[in-house]
């Protein structure tokens, strides 16, 4: 790359010996990609220097660049391909945990354009644990609705999402031109401003399925995340299960901590 050829007196490296003192080596390469990152000289996707590349445009020993890599790899802003090297991770989603977002919402705010893939829907007799919530007989059928949620043509969940008859009908006349998730598509339909939601979250690793909708390896660490949507007096408006690769996303919380005296 012709980018990485430069002359070491007036390049990243200079700089990194003018600076060195204020922070170690490997912390300022970290910070510098991260602002080619930002800028797009590496975009999303694309693949980093070799270590030997950066080693010679920073001027520093590999033990060094493994540092800085090793960081941008745990902070989620690269992926390491075992026999390829570094690539540029997709943006990594912060959510908090003490109030929920739609996926538009948050998606659009990393200033990317929120999508959803339908790949499939249909009429099934859900599991007996699952119909229970959802307040239906074991063999009532329910609208069964698989997609996956894009940010700017990326994967960056799928959902199984499964509806009664309460709203199954009204969101299914609304999937082929969908922009909105099937819980917003049911809301609408019962003309509600909000609903109310029961969440669990664990953490699994990725299946053949995920992976291959992801576009994670296999085995890679992900949020399994279900969730019972109801009215605000209770009634269930969908049940869902969603996956969420761990490299791209993380969830905070704040809360209060009683002391005993």
């Amino acid at each position: 790359m012709n980018r990485d050829r430069q002359d070491p007196d007036h390049g990243p490296g200079r700089q990194l010996r003018t600076l060195v003192g204020i922070a170690p080596r490997h912390e300022l390469i970290y910070e510098d990609l991260c602002a080619r990152i930002r800028s797009g000289e590496y975009p999303l996707d694309s693949q980093l220097p070799s270590e030997r590349e950066l080693t010679e445009l920073y001027g520093v020993s590999r033990p060094t660049i493994r540092q800085a890599l090793t960081r941008a790899e745990n902070d989620g802003i690269i992926a390491k391909v075992p026999g390829r090297g570094n690539f540029v991770s997709r943006r990594r989603v912060s959510q908090d945990l003490s109030r929920m977002q739609t996926f538009r919402s948050v998606i659009s705010a990393l200033d990317m354009k929120p999508s959803y893939r339908v790949l499939a829907a249909r009429w099934t007799t859900p599991e007996p644990p699952v119909a229970k919530r959802l307040h239906v007989a074991e063999d009532a059928s329910v609208l069964q609705v698989d997609s996956v949620g894009m940010a700017s043509g990326h994967p960056m969940a799928t959902y199984r999402s499964l509806l009664p008859p309460l709203t199954a009908a009204d969101v299914h006349a609304r999937l082929p031109s969908a922009t909105a998730s099937t819980y917003e598509l049911a809301a609408v339909a019962l003309g509600l401003a909000e609903l109310r939601v029961d969440q669990t979250f664990e953490s699994i690793a990725a299946d053949k399925t995920a992976a291959r909708l992801l576009q994670v390896p296999l085995g890679s660490s992900a949020f399994r995340v279900t969730s019972l949507f109801t009215t605000p007096e209770g009634e269930p408006v969908e049940f869902r299960t969603a996956i969420y690769p761990g490299g791209r996303y993380s969830f905070h919380i704040r809360r209060i901590v009683p002391i005993s005296p």
